[in-house]
């Protein structure tokens, strides 16, 4: 007879057994259709999407119970989010077999295999996000789901994602935003606990920004510090910057703050804090704000230590750099005519260059069809001369180009650094990246529906303004040696035209005020207008300034009303047309005596100032097309002569040629010149605008002033004439003398 014991192991044994029967029989006996038509409309009326299942569940119990599905699409409709789209190759959700025995539901995990998730599109001009993974894994801590109208998310053991991808597709043509190699681990966290998250991966954007970048810190409610750092970072033509921003990140309504922000990279040293509210639901509220600090670095230095060794200016700038600024970023919204738009600020921005301080505000708005940048600027002072000349050699290394997206940068690395990846048993551990002798090499995605297109296949639209409206003041500004004082431009751009408007109120002693409209619209041929005039400046400062020497001087006024086209200054010089006016008062020509010239070719002696000439006025006006004019009316006036005459100015070849006629107001001493005196004298002056030559031809004058000698010494003698006229018996004598010698 059998035991009590024995009796009680056997009714063991036979539940075992027809659980086990059950176990096998059980998922056989379910209808499987039955079971994914009612996934179907349970997950559609609770999310109010569109859930497909491509095949039927499959489901057991043992050794743990699992539902599986593949080929999964989660679509949204018509009226809720209808741009939405989820598409996973695989979705395994396996089951605590005891909480299920006992009539509880507790999920033990959850593995999401080829996931590939379409967003909708933000508000208009931002672009639209797909992300994917190769697998997520989901370990939900031990217990029991929250109820079914909770909002709160479950508590989460482990979060795993492998080979992630993220992308973003920008609708003005812009190349996309990539981040492929993602590999992330979190967890333990709660609704109300923090939990730790760390993860590294490959971004890129073909032109702007490729490297490797690792995160770690906390995520959950409250304030929740985050580590992010970047390895080997390419950003434009800078390469291998090893960066770290530190911040918390506060969770509040609509969005999140980044509180204590800090980014270093070498010397470069940023803080401040940023506002990032969610687009779709704040309405009225920027997208992003904040404010940023720059603290002083030089930044020529830092600039080559990264590669960018070709710099504007000369090797003393951007030694002293610092600044501060407020941000704003709207998204999209509808200006008063309708036309959505998008706009980024900098408000209250202040910039120490060098020795220069600005104070700046600039707002960029972009449309479907136009983008537009306003600007004010104000400078105290600036010296424009050590950032116009040619580009500096600051070293022998060339700037690096930003690999396309196929292709990862490398970077030095001292130690094999860790990135995350799966063990045998499904858990995430460190192990070293694949790395070679250049340093770290990361690989793109090779996630489904993430393909990386060639860089020609990107689309050539630069984010060039269309429309610009700006304006700077200085206090001063320095070129050539020069200084104006009250500086004020305004520029107006649209499409390829822009317009500018300067004036100084203080330049030489006098003002300046002008306009140049500028047509790009050939880029290799651009062409320009220039109106304007400059009043009541000295000329010796200007030409010293100008060619190193100072031949004139004076008090003048210039006005220019010219056209011309061309990439360089030489083709603009030798294109140019239009009218040319000089009026200048109270000044000297050096090393050009027109009154010692004419004396000293007459046989007079030099004195002291024949190598000048001084003027109370002179003026011209000169017309002219392809860089070469004509004046017919140049008129000078000085104490001891008069000038009139036409002449040539040729622009490209820096020759002058200049045909006039000059009159001594005065009669110069010195015997057989006297007589000189009031008659025309021609003058040529030609050559090198900057040392001419000087012919006088003053043959015709002497000759008359011998004649009009004679003449005058004949009247003294007419009675000693008319006294020989009798005593020889000839008469008209006087007249016969004075027709010979044309009196």
């Amino acid at each position: 007879m059998m035991s009590r014991t024995g009796k009680t192991l056997a009714i063991i044994a036979g539940i075992l057994a027809v659980l086990l029967v059950a176990a096998l029989l059980v998922p056989r006996l379910i209808d499987a259709a039955a079971v994914r038509g009612e996934i179907e409309r349970v997950v559609s009326r609770s999310s109010g999407l569109d859930l497909r299942l491509a095949r039927d569940p499959r489901l057991r119990l043992l050794p743990r119970p699992r539902l599986s599905a593949s080929e999964v699409t989660l679509q949204g409709t018509s009226t809720r989010l209808p741009e939405l789209r989820l598409e996973a190759r695989g979705l395994t959700l396996d089951l605590a077999l005891l909480p299920l025995l006992l009539g509880r539901v507790e999920p033990a995990e959850a593995v999401v295999d080829g996931l590939d998730l379409s967003l909708p599109p933000g508000p208009p001009g931002v672009g639209q996000w797909r992300l994917g993974a190769e697998q997520i894994r989901l370990v939900p801590a031990p217990g029991p789901l929250p109820p079914p109208d909770s909002t709160a998310p479950p508590p989460i053991e482990r979060i795993e994602v492998h080979d992630g991808w993220a992308e973003r597709q920008d609708p003005r043509g812009i190349a996309p935003l990539r981040i492929t190699e993602l590999e992330l681990l979190g967890g333990p966290m709660a609704p109300d606990q923090p939990g730790p998250i760390m993860g590294r991966g490959y971004i890129a954007m073909p032109g702007a920004i490729v490297g490797n970048i690792a995160l770690e810190g906390l995520l959950g409610p409250g304030p929740s510090p985050l580590v992010l750092t970047s390895e080997g970072l390419q950003i434009g033509p800078l390469h291998d910057i090893g960066a770290r921003l530190e911040t918390r990140l506060v969770p509040v309504a609509d969005g999140i703050d980044a509180a204590d922000l800090r980014l270093t990279a070498d010397a470069l040293r940023v803080d401040g804090e940023l506002r990032l509210r969610n687009p779709w639901t704040a309405a009225r509220q920027p997208a992003l704000s904040g404010h940023l600090n720059v603290a002083e670095l030089d930044l020529r230095a830092w600039l080559a230590e990264h590669g960018l060794t070709e710099l504007p200016g000369a090797s003393a700038t951007l030694r002293r750099v610092a600044a501060s600024t407020d941000l704003r970023l709207d998204p999209p919204r509808p200006r008063p005519d309708g036309v959505l738009t998008a706009s980024f600020r900098l408000d209250h921005s202040r910039v120490d260059l060098d020795q220069t301080r600005a104070d700046a505000s600039l707002q960029l708005q972009s449309g479907p069809a136009e983008r537009r940048m306003d600007f004010e600027v104000r400078l105290d002072r600036l010296e424009l001369d050590p950032w116009l000349g040619s580009l500096q050699e600051q070293g022998t290394a060339t700037t690096s180009a930003v690999a396309p997206a196929t292709t990862a940068p490398t970077a030095t690395a001292t130690a094999a650094p860790t990135s995350i990846a799966r063990s045998q048993q499904g858990a995430v551990s460190p192990v070293p990246v694949q790395a070679d002798a250049g340093g770290i090499r990361a690989q793109p995605s090779r996630s489904t529906g993430m393909t990386t297109p060639s860089p020609a296949s990107v689309p050539d639209r630069p984010l060039v303004p269309t429309l610009i409206d700006g304006r700077l003041q200085a206090g001063r500004l320095g070129l050539g040696g020069l200084w104006a004082e009250g500086v004020s431009v305004q520029i107006d751009g649209r499409d390829r035209l822009i317009d500018v408007e300067l004036s100084a109120a203080r330049l030489l002693g006098g003002t300046l005020a002008g306009n140049l409209n500028l047509d790009g619209s050939d880029p290799s041929e651009p062409q320009l207008t220039l109106t304007g005039a400059a009043n009541g400046i000295q000329l010796e400062p200007l030409l010293q300034a100008r060619f190193g020497s100072a031949p004139v001087s004076g008090i003048a006024d210039i006005s220019a009303d010219l056209q011309g086209r061309g990439s360089d200054a030489l083709a603009v010089r030798k294109s140019l047309s239009g009218t040319l006016s000089l009026l200048a008062r109270d000044g000297r020509i050096r090393g050009l005596g027109i009154a010692g010239v004419i004396i000293r070719a007459a046989g007079g002696s030099g004195q002291d100032g024949d190598d000048m000439t001084v003027f109370s006025r002179l003026s011209a006006t000169a017309r002219g097309q392809q860089g070469r004019f004509h004046s017919d009316d140049i008129q000078g006036e000085s104490p001891m002569l008069n000038v009139t005459g036409h002449g040539d100015l040729d622009l490209s070849a820096e020759r002058i040629d200049l045909k006039l006629t000059s009159v001594l107001r005065e009669s110069p001493s010195g015997a057989g010149i006297a007589e000189l005196g009031g008659l025309p004298i021609p003058v040529d002056i030609s050559g090198d605008w900057r040392r001419p030559e000087v012919q006088v031809d003053v043959g015709p004058a002497l000759r008359e002033a011998g004649r009009r000698a004679l003449g005058r010494q004949l009247d003294r003698q007419s009675d000693q004439l008319e006294d020989l006229e009798r005593r020889i018996g000839i008469p008209g004598l006087e007249e016969g003398l004075r027709g010979l010698l044309g009196l």
